[in-house]
């Protein structure tokens, strides 16, 4: 102990060593912390994102959100906001925060059109990020800048073997590896065929996949429109379950889906309503063949009515069961399916995704596009819509956007506990 000196920033004034458990121990001072973050943030985020004002969560206000409260579309466009905004927190903050989805290889697929502001959505993790001293892919990991990298890291020339270092520097070595604006580009090649650098970029993924850490990507298109052009590691990695979907849809999009729904729960409405009109037997097993398909039109108008706000005072069953009205075999074929349900849960619910997914693959120009993971993702987002509890969720969000800004009050972090704890899963 005695020859310890101990040295003070001559800045902040803060130490800058400490004797403990008998040894000198080094510490970091304000100052040199600050220098540190401004450092990691010019090197990993986009001017764009701090020169003239740094841009947070809390700026996160894309003008196709502005759409007119009495709008159809509206409560949809407002529910994908809030669970978007969920899925970062959850990314973040959750548990143990950024340092949990690290250790535990957590990964977050971003979806959305021009203008949806997904760039500012990475910018945000990344300043976090910054802030933790975790380390992070540098400026750009544009997809486009990503894929020159790659062509010329098949060459096996110095400027290859250089690329090749590169990439492993941005893509691989980092606590935080990020990929922005992913294009599908899977009409470059003919089907099932990869383009030249689909290797390496496999090479890359799955190095990284192998570390210990977290990968965030950000697309214009639908993981479904993905293919294999540049490779199976991207889908796969997408797809799997340690990687989270935050997806955000134009109101043209929305629109279309919205209006499909609709469509279809007419149909299904008119279908259980004709059904009323027949004569049928007691017994199950006499019309079995009848029955099944009966039941397929009673799961079409539960699935449809509990994705659209039009029914949101009720549940899909006791919708079926107002459907039914006073029609003996239509409550008798209700019971039945309850009783399925109460016998084998498991087996109701997956046939109830089935239905939803199948309904939602129904809307024109998207079908072909999004993967199962991603129509069940934009099931919760419907439903969510539909939900009685929207307006907590619209609230709690607004709560999270403030705190991963660091511009909430104690009272709105209780609150936001509170409303979490409430919430449950999205």
């Amino acid at each position: 102990m005695s020859e310890f000196s101990e040295r003070k920033c001559p800045d902040c004034g803060e130490p800058l060593n400490a004797w403990r458990d008998g040894r000198e121990v080094v510490l970091r001072c304000t100052c040199d912390w600050e220098k540190g973050f401004h450092q990691r943030t010019k090197m990993t985020i986009h001017p764009t994102f701090y020169v003239g004002g740094v841009k947070k969560m809390v700026h996160w206000r894309p003008p196709m959100f502005g759409v007119d409260p009495q709008s159809h579309i509206y409560n949809f466009m407002v529910a994908q906001k809030a669970i978007t905004i969920r899925r970062i927190h959850d990314f973040c903050f959750g548990g143990e925060g950024l340092e949990e989805s690290l250790s535990k290889g957590r990964n977050l697929f971003i979806r959305g059109p021009k203008g949806s502001g997904r760039g500012l959505i990475v910018a945000s993790i990344k300043f976090y990020a910054a802030a933790k001293d975790i380390s992070a892919t540098p400026v750009s990991g544009d997809w486009a800048l990503f894929k020159n990298e790659v062509m010329e890291a098949e060459s096996f020339s110095k400027t290859g073997e250089m690329s090749k270092a590169s990439l492993g520097q941005a893509y691989v070595n980092v606590e935080l590896m990020t990929l922005e604006n992913i294009r599908a580009e899977s009409g470059l090649m003919p089907t099932g065929r990869k383009a030249r650098g689909a290797a390496v970029i496999d090479m890359i993924l799955a190095k990284r996949q192998a570390r210990r850490g977290s990968m965030v990507f950000s697309s214009f298109d639908f993981a479904g429109e993905f293919g294999v052009t540049f490779g199976d590691k991207l889908l796969e990695i997408v797809m799997d379950e340690s990687t989270a979907m935050a997806l955000l849809f134009s109101p043209q999009e929305v629109d279309v889906v919205v209006k499909a729904t609709d469509n279809k729960l007419e149909h299904a409405r008119k279908v259980f309503s004709d059904m009323a009109g027949k004569t049928r037997k007691k017994n199950w097993n006499e019309e079995l063949k009848d029955q099944d398909e009966d039941e397929r039109v009673v799961f079409e108008l539960m699935a449809c009515s509990s994705l659209l706000s039009s029914y949101d005072e009720v549940s899909a069953e006791l919708m079926a069961y107002r459907e039914a009205g006073d029609n003996p075999y239509l409550r008798a074929l209700l019971a039945h399916i309850e009783a399925d349900r109460l016998d084998d849960p498991l087996s109701y619910d997956d046939r109830m995704r089935k239905t939803i997914t199948e309904i939602l693959r129904r809307s024109k120009h998207m079908s072909d596009k999004m993967t199962d993971k991603e129509v069940q993702e934009l099931a919760s987002i419907m439903r969510l819509s539909s939900s009685t509890n929207l307006k907590d969720s619209i609230r709690l969000a607004i709560i999270l956007k403030k705190k991963m800004s660091g511009e909430s009050t104690p009272e709105e972090d209780e609150e936001g506990e509170a409303l979490l704890g409430e919430a449950g899963q999205w």
